[in-house]
């Protein structure tokens, strides 16, 4: 898997520096919403594949981000 190879990482919260916690299954405001969605979008630019809540069942909890793209290496999904 790309997880294994170290091309792939998910993320199911991240804690700001004064120690809040921002679930991306959970945001509490829309504050949070858009912090998730800015890491999203921001992913775009770096990695091939990003995919979350919304993209499919298994992404519904976490933000997965990958460096590689099994179809494509030149096209991005960004879901």
């Amino acid at each position: 898997s790309a997880h294994g190879r170290g091309l792939a990482v998910d993320i199911a919260s991240v804690t700001l520096s004064e120690r809040r916690v921002i679930s991306v299954e959970t945001p509490k405001d829309d504050a949070e919403r858009r912090y998730i969605a800015a890491l999203r979008k921001a992913g775009c630019g770096w990695f091939t594949t990003i995919l979350g809540p919304g993209a499919d069942p298994a992404h519904a909890n976490h933000l997965h981000f990958d460096l590689e793209r099994r179809s494509n290496a030149n096209t991005r999904l960004c879901q």
